[in-house]
């Protein structure tokens, strides 16, 4: 059964771990709905490797929604291959959000996107009215909005509007778009 989750807000978080998937409100979410869920912290990976770490989900599966759902974090991903300001990594399904805001920083590595780091072959973003003012720090297919996609994007009256320090694969809103 689809989870819920409505009317939270977390300030002054800290998540500290170095568990493959990591984020502020939920490591995972499968056929999740988040509204009006708002995370103000930290989100710290301690570990090595392919993980996938957000500011406000580490990692989706199936279909996610997020509706006017607010994220103001540090996350500090060194070490990770896919890291993203409000979600780490779409690993299915499609993820919506409507009216998000992502704030911040983000330190990464590959992969690394001001809202979401990288989308699966076989999974889907549909973006409306959401922006990220994260500060993104990180290596190849990074960006201030998304990171690497090899799925399906759509994005519908999106922005960014942080700072994007890349060793290369710079961009400001699109790291890599494999298929469209």
């Amino acid at each position: 059964k689809p989870g819920y989750l409505e009317n939270v807000t977390i300030t002054k978080g800290s998540v500290t771990s170095e568990v493959y998937r990591l984020g502020g409100v939920a490591g995972v979410s499968r056929e999740g709905t988040f509204k009006n869920v708002s995370y103000q912290g930290n989100v710290t990976f301690t570990g090595t490797g392919g993980a996938r770490i957000g500011g406000f989900v580490g990692q989706t599966m199936e279909d996610v929604t997020c509706e006017k759902c607010t994220v103001d974090a540090v996350v500090s991903a060194e070490g990770s291959n896919v890291s993203g300001g409000f979600v780490g990594y779409v690993n299915s399904g499609t993820l919506t959000l409507k009216e998000c805001t992502a704030e911040g920083s983000l330190t990464g590595k590959d992969s690394s996107g001001g809202m979401i780091g990288e989308v699966h072959a076989s999974a889907a973003v549909k973006a409306s009215d959401s922006s990220s003012a994260v500060t993104v720090k990180a290596s190849n297919y990074s960006a201030g909005f998304l990171g690497r996609c090899y799925g399906t994007a759509e994005m519908t009256d999106c922005s960014t509007s942080g700072d994007v320090t890349l060793a290369s694969s710079t961009s400001a809103f699109l790291g890599w778009l494999a298929h469209g």
